[in-house]
């Protein structure tokens, strides 16, 4: 099984790791990270599904079409409540629930 990310949700991590916590070994560990799983890239068609999607939230509107998109196996999220509407074609774990069905 390997991991994966979308080019979103990298980003919030690399906003968060340098201008949220200010992590001294952020480009380090991001680097180590980005090694050990697949970028996921989004484009213009997935933004603009997102955008005209149902999701009120459309940072996770992008992280859905992009996960499906690249016809991901699992999709983890703490926010599972958010996709619950949206789950048909993709089958969406909180990361315990994930670890359990492992």
């Amino acid at each position: 099984m390997s991991i994966a990310i979308a080019e979103v949700s990298m980003a919030n991590l690399v906003e968060l790791a340098f201008e949220t916590y200010n992590i001294p070994t952020a480009t380090k560990d991001l680097s180590d990270f980005i090694a050990s799983c697949n970028v996921l890239p989004s484009g213009e068609k997935i933004f603009l599904q997102a955008l005209r999607s149902d999701f009120k939230d459309k940072e996770d509107a992008i992280q859905y079409f992009t996960a499906l998109e690249h016809e991901v196996n699992y999709f983890i999220t703490r926010n599972h409540k958010e996709y619950t509407p949206f789950t048909t074609g993709l089958v969406v774990h909180a990361p315990a629930t994930l670890v359990d069905s492992i």
